[in-house]
């Protein structure tokens, strides 16, 4: 995310205990510019489920990230998690 000038802050992991004795945990995380004027421009969350499957949902603002930074963003992701869904 380093080539678009894209940081992540403000991580928070909170884990959860379910009825069944299991627990989920939930990672929360906010995508800023860098420099020294940082802006937030989206944020995404990380769900582990009991099941052993991983969820992360990705809410980029596309006025504050360019078509052209976004493209290369769904590149890497494409790169690091092969297969994924893409909703607008």
């Amino acid at each position: 995310m380093r080539e678009q000038e894209v940081v992540v802050g403000e991580i928070k992991s909170q884990t959860y205990a379910l009825p069944s004795g299991m627990t989920q945990t939930r990672i929360s995380f906010v995508c800023k510019t860098k420099g020294e004027h940082e802006e937030q421009h989206g944020q995404g969350r990380i769900v582990a489920l009991p099941d052993g499957e991983t969820k992360m949902v990705l809410d980029m603002d596309e006025i504050l990230l360019p078509e052209k930074k976004l493209s290369i963003f769904q590149q890497n992701l494409d790169f690091v998690f092969g297969s994924y869904e893409v909703k607008r």
